[in-house]
């Protein structure tokens, strides 16, 4: 019993010792900008942290970057020298510091991040001659950052954080119309002279559209764009809207609609006599139909491996045309009509887009 008493009083010590009075939360998508340069912070530098109310900054990191020397014993205690002979130490665990031999105190006591790297009370940026302004998520978002930001100033140019929001991409002029109605965009360019294309995924925020990536080649028809019947080996031209997400593959996280992942029993009905014309069949429910009258997805791979239905023709109308989506591309530089491009393409569009997205092609 005694045993197990002292081991108790001993695990308690160790809490008391290792584990700071308030709760520490890692802000690892904040960023740290001094003297107008964002400073590089990863697990072996430290991040900024949040400690109950109080930000802490890691010590070794922000003297680096401001140019002071700083001398570390044992991970306990700091020594922060300026070029001029001024003087700073802190001692882990105590609020207090000493600022050429006057005693200071912090809000918080200095602690350590990952049991080894020094951090202290931002306000510690005061006692070593600078300047600092703290910026919340909202205001940095508004101004192009992921998170929130510390800005620290030495030289007095001020400790205004600087604005890195992307300027805006221009659309297309064939797609300027689209535009009015959503906030997704993918536009696919037909070059007739060389027979090739391009795809380009926009999004539009606050500041306007941008490019989500580069453009990326992409297959077509075999004969072109400007469908106008089953089986003439054209891809549609105009603006559609994409729905119904598939694949062979598992979905790999999607809000476009429900993923489909295809089975044997999967069809994308191709035959204007048939009722399901244009449409995802599952033989399990649609007895009447027929293998014979429609594309079987489960045995086109890796062309099917992804896939987004072209809202072409998606009333059925006639000999209009079928089938029509945005997949993989195969071994063929060309398709029967679909838009083709790289598989991990795919699977990026299908992570972004959302219900309302619409393709322009031209």
């Amino acid at each position: 019993m005694k045993r197990i008493v002292q081991v108790a009083l001993l695990a308690l010590l160790c809490l008391m010792v290792c584990v700071p009075g308030q709760a520490a939360t890692k802000l690892r998508g904040y960023t740290l900008i001094v003297d107008g340069k964002e400073v590089e912070l990863n697990l072996k530098t430290g991040y900024l942290y949040r400690s109950g109310n109080t930000l802490m900054v890691p010590v070794e990191a922000l003297c680096d970057a401001m140019m002071l020397k700083c001398t570390l014993t044992n991970n306990a205690n700091a020594l922060i020298q300026d070029a001029e002979g001024n003087q700073v130490s802190l001692r882990y665990g105590v609020k207090k510091v000493q600022v050429n031999g006057k005693v200071q105190t912090l809000r918080t006591k200095v602690a350590r991040q990952d049991g080894q790297i020094l951090t202290a009370d931002v306000k510690l940026l005061g006692y070593l001659g600078a300047k600092y302004k703290q910026y919340t998520p909202a205001a940095a978002r508004k101004l192009g950052y992921n998170s929130g930001a510390l800005v620290v100033d030495t030289t007095g140019n001020g400790t205004q954080l600087p604005d890195i929001t992307p300027a805006a991409d221009e659309l297309p002029q064939q797609a300027l119309e689209a535009a009015k109605t959503t906030s997704q965009l993918i536009t696919v360019e037909y070059n007739a002279k060389q027979g090739n294309a391009q795809l380009t995924f926009y999004q539009k925020d606050k500041t306007g559209w941008h490019k989500q990536f580069a453009s990326v080649s992409a297959y077509v028809g075999k004969n072109g764009i400007g469908k106008t019947q089953e089986g003439d080996g054209k891809t549609p031209s105009g603006v559609y809207g994409l729905s119904q997400p598939f694949g062979i593959l598992q979905s790999p996280g999607t809000s476009l609609g429900k993923y489909v992942q295809v089975t044997k029993y999967h069809y994308w009905c191709d035959d204007p006599s048939s009722r399901y014309y244009n449409q995802l069949v599952d033989t399990r429910t649609a007895t009447d139909f027929k293998a014979s009258q429609g594309e079987h997805l489960k045995s086109v791979s890796p062309e099917y491996n992804y896939g987004i239905f072209i809202e072409y023709n998606k009333e059925g109308e006639g000999r209009k045309g079928s089938a029509i989506f945005l997949h993989c591309k195969g071994n063929s530089k060309t398709t029967s009509g679909c838009i083709a491009v790289e598989q991990s393409v795919m699977k990026a569009l299908l992570r972004q887009l959302k219900p309302g997205a619409k393709i322009v092609i031209y």
